[in-house]
């Protein structure tokens, strides 16, 4: 039973990982040419790290926003 658990938070620890790589870009420009005018509209968001540690031998994360240089969780998630 135990290394089946292990084996599940490996997966989700993988996955979490994947789904950071794989994010869409932080920003992007569009341009709209309307009536001899150019208007470019900017859209970002807040840039999200997620930290990973093993604590006590448990996986947990925590997510840092570095645009506004806090964390946005209050405490560590354990996963699983």
């Amino acid at each position: 039973m135990r290394k089946n658990k292990n084996k599940w938070h490996m997966i989700l620890f993988i996955f979490l990982l994947a789904i950071i790589f794989l994010a869409p870009n932080k920003a992007f420009a569009e341009s709209i040419n309307s009536q001899n005018q150019t208007f470019i509209e900017f859209f970002s968001k807040d840039d999200i790290t997620v930290m990973y540690r093993r604590y006590k031998g448990k996986y947990q994360y925590r997510r840092w926003n570095k645009t506004k240089n806090k964390w946005v969780d209050s405490h560590w998630i354990t996963i699983g």
